[in-house]
């Protein structure tokens, strides 16, 4: 056994995308599910949608019977802390980023949008 293996029953990615009424994509949202844990690494969307999204999320977490959501995308926070959705306990939590000194010359919250799935890849 190897010290940090984990075993899930299930474990998906699906990507979601939204249009509207005229067919123009309003938002991709891609899901992490790893077995009752939905994770949202990205999420891209309209503020025109913003209502869209939240009914979508909502209606993914009762179709796959989800106990654990955790997101950090501001807009989504936003929208569920300011709300009735369907949890019973929300608690807040930060996640924080370490950036290369290289960066410093930029703005880089103007610059770079960093989502919680960016730099997955070099993780796992």
């Amino acid at each position: 056994k190897y010290h940090f293996s984990s075993i899930a029953k299930r474990f998906q990615f699906v990507p979601v995308t939204l249009s509207d009424d005229g067919g123009k994509t309003v938002a991709f949202l891609m899901f992490a599910i790893r077995d009752h844990h939905l994770k949202i690494p990205y999420c891209y969307f309209d503020e025109s949608a913003e209502k869209e999204v939240k009914t979508c999320i909502a209606h993914h977490l009762i179709k796959w019977r989800i106990s654990t959501c955790t997101f950090f995308h501001p807009a989504l926070v936003r929208l569920f802390t300011n709300g009735h959705y369907p949890a019973l306990h929300a608690k807040k939590i930060q996640r924080h980023y370490i950036i290369s000194k290289v960066f410093t010359q930029f703005d880089v919250d103007q610059v770079f949008s960093i989502q919680d799935g960016d730099a997955d890849c070099a993780f796992t």
